[in-house]
């Protein structure tokens, strides 16, 4: 008796093989951060992480690199203020649903979410970055000083002990200095919402994070007079004193005039959001909801354009005051200068600069938010966390090979290795360590939307 031939699959339809493809690239392209990300905000983040793994390929050959005669160190010096940009970036994006509930009368968004998401987004690629560097020296971190120093770091304090500031790996100082923003912002916004109540008012929402910079840089110059004082205390004063400077300031200060330029930004742009949403309501026009970056208010677009402009001159006219003046350390200079306000005001106006660059991508008009918003870009933004942590190891290990070159080519072989081996070893940190738990993170910001869109749902079926 003859067998029946078994039923052939039907091979796939055209549907399904452009599903199984667009599925691919989705597992091989970092995730999005959400429905209301703003893409030019990756490439952005991809600027300031490119621009510290610039200033460490340089650093770790201590070259002069002069061009035409002209000494252009400073320039490469300044890619190190790529983490004002990062202070700047985080600033904007952790106070814009802040600004967005008080300008719209709306409770402030969940603490409880809030520490949730952050830890998602921070704790796990940086403890699997530091277990690693642990164990790569572990001898030395087998003593009580070695495990005081892991341990301040587990709690992201080790900035405020010069010791322990950068002593496993340099860049995770600016990581205890975000976490502790992270503390604060919080608290700053459950006061900012009671003092704007239910008025909505913009001139308070802008008297409020003009307070918090203002707040800040009075603590820089309280923090510049107690450690110009402390080698004149004794006894349990001198005590008190040294705590409250290495709590409120740490090593190299804790940027919060930085972050609160960030936030300012946020404000300027949640108003920008809201002026464009009455324009089409007055005229009357259709209004298909779109992420926050697809469109750009009308007024602004010429300031964005002059912001964009400006923001690059004023940047490297900064870089060669900063390198002059080592406005890093403004506490130490300040104590020889004491007059130069300028100079306890340097972080917040390289800062500046950066906002300048900020505001002008996401005001300006298509063409030029387009430059932040191209793919590679976006690709090394949406990794930059990682990159960030692991650049600098990667560059250093390979300095007694760069350093053996001519001088010439000794940068540029740094710079290689930062961009040819850093940049996978952050691809994988990213999709192996980093995605689970940001995928994770996904979900509660979604769960926050289907919460907050029921009431709003149920009230117009009853109406």
């Amino acid at each position: 008796m003859a067998q029946a031939p078994a039923e052939a699959t039907p091979p796939p339809t055209q549907p399904a093989r452009a599903a199984s493809r667009r599925n691919w690239r989705q597992t091989l392209f970092p995730l999005n951060h959400g429905p209301h990300e703003i893409p030019a905000l990756d490439g952005l983040r991809a600027v300031a992480a490119l621009g510290v793994l610039v200033y460490h390929a340089y650093y770790s050959v201590q070259a002069n690199l002069v061009i035409g005669g002209l000494n252009t160190t400073f320039l490469w010096n300044y890619g190190q203020t790529g983490v004002h940009l990062f202070f700047i970036l985080s600033g904007f994006l952790l106070f814009t649903p802040y600004a967005k509930a008080m300008l719209e009368g709306k409770p402030l968004p969940s603490l409880r979410r809030f520490y949730a998401r952050r830890a998602l987004r921070i704790i796990p690629a940086y403890v699997v970055c530091l277990a690693i560097l642990v164990a790569l020296s572990l001898p030395q971190y087998l003593s009580l000083t070695g495990l005081e120093n892991i341990g301040l770091h587990l709690v992201f304090f080790h900035d405020d002990v010069p010791l322990f500031n950068r002593a496993i790996e340099g860049p995770m100082w600016t990581l205890a200095v975000e976490v502790q923003f992270y503390l604060l912002l919080p608290l700053f916004a459950a006061v900012a919402g009671r003092l704007v109540g239910a008025t909505r008012s913009r001139e308070r929402v802008f008297v409020c994070v003009l307070g918090f910079i203002g707040g800040a840089l009075l603590l820089r110059a309280i923090d510049t007079e107690i450690h110009g004082r402390l080698i004149t205390l004794h006894g349990a004063t001198k005590t008190i004193a040294t705590l409250v400077f290495w709590l409120t300031y740490g090593v190299q200060g804790k940027y919060l005039e930085v972050f609160g330029l960030g936030m300012l930004g946020s404000v300027l742009f949640v108003i920008g959001q809201s002026a464009q949403r009455q324009r089409k309501r007055k005229h009357q026009r259709k209004y298909q909801r779109k992420a926050l970056a697809n469109s750009t208010p009308g007024w602004p677009r010429a300031v964005g354009r002059a912001l964009f402009v400006g923001a690059f001159p004023v940047s490297v006219a900064l870089a060669a005051w900063a390198n002059s003046v080592n406005i890093e350390t403004p506490p130490y200079f300040l104590l020889y200068h004491a007059t130069d306000l300028a100079i306890l005001c340097g972080p917040l106006l390289v800062g500046l600069g950066y906002a300048m660059l900020v505001m002008g991508a996401l005001w300006s008009d298509g063409r030029i938010r387009a430059i932040f918003e191209w793919a590679p870009l976006r690709f090394v933004g949406l990794i930059s966390y990682s990159l960030y942590l692991w650049h600098q190891p990667i560059i250093f290990a390979a300095r007694p090979l760069t350093t053996a070159l001519p001088t010439p080519l000794q940068f540029p072989a740094a710079l290689v290795v930062g961009l040819v081996v850093a940049l996978p070893v952050a691809y994988l940190s990213y999709q192996f360590v980093e995605r689970p738990f940001l995928q994770r993170r996904k979900q509660i910001g979604e769960r926050a939307e289907e919460a907050f869109a029921a009431p709003a749902s149920l009230s117009h079926s009853s109406s």
